[in-house]
């Protein structure tokens, strides 16, 4: 008995293979009779490929630009804090000179950054920032002091950039 089953499978599987042929010539035999119902369709589905792949290729772009812009942003405002930093360790050098030299680069990268991130507030608030950092840094070139609490309000805000 269990080799009359294994003899009924092969016959199954032709079949199966004859009624699919079958299948793909009538649907060719279809296709063939109607060419101008075919055409139309190809037609219609290929223009609606296209427009969906422009529409993703848009989105994609958008997207990279966003993002590469956020990158900007974010690079600015880093390299912005690295520069207080350093102006920092110089006020407490007592080197005011290149504390006045880092805190205008500071000034440079946030204004670059404010350029960066012109949206969310980003851009004003860096622009803000950068003014602030500006009159700190004409105060050192005519030779005053600098507080530390100043400079620990203008940290804050620094870090506050780059909280999201």
């Amino acid at each position: 008995m269990a080799q009359t089953e294994h003899k009924g499978r092969p016959m199954l599987k032709l079949f199966a293979v004859i009624v699919l042929l079958g299948g793909v010539f009538l649907l060719g035999y279809y296709a063939g009779q109607r060419p101008a119902e075919v055409k139309k369709a190809v037609k219609d589905l290929s223009s609606e490929v296209v427009d969906t792949t422009k529409d993703l290729s848009r989105n994609v772009v958008d997207t990279s630009q966003t993002l590469e812009r956020a990158l900007r942003y974010r690079q600015g405002v880093v390299d912005a804090k690295e520069r207080l930093l350093e102006a920092r360790t110089d006020l407490n050098d007592k080197n005011f000179g290149d504390a006045a030299k880092e805190l205008a680069e500071a000034v440079t990268h946030l204004e670059e950054a404010g350029l960066a991130g012109e949206e969310g507030g980003q851009s004003t608030k860096a622009k803000a920032l950068a003014a602030r950092i500006k009159a700190v840094e004409g105060d050192l070139s005519r030779g005053k002091t600098v507080s530390r609490e100043r400079m620990n309000e203008i940290q804050k805000e620094m870090d506050s950039l780059l909280q999201k």
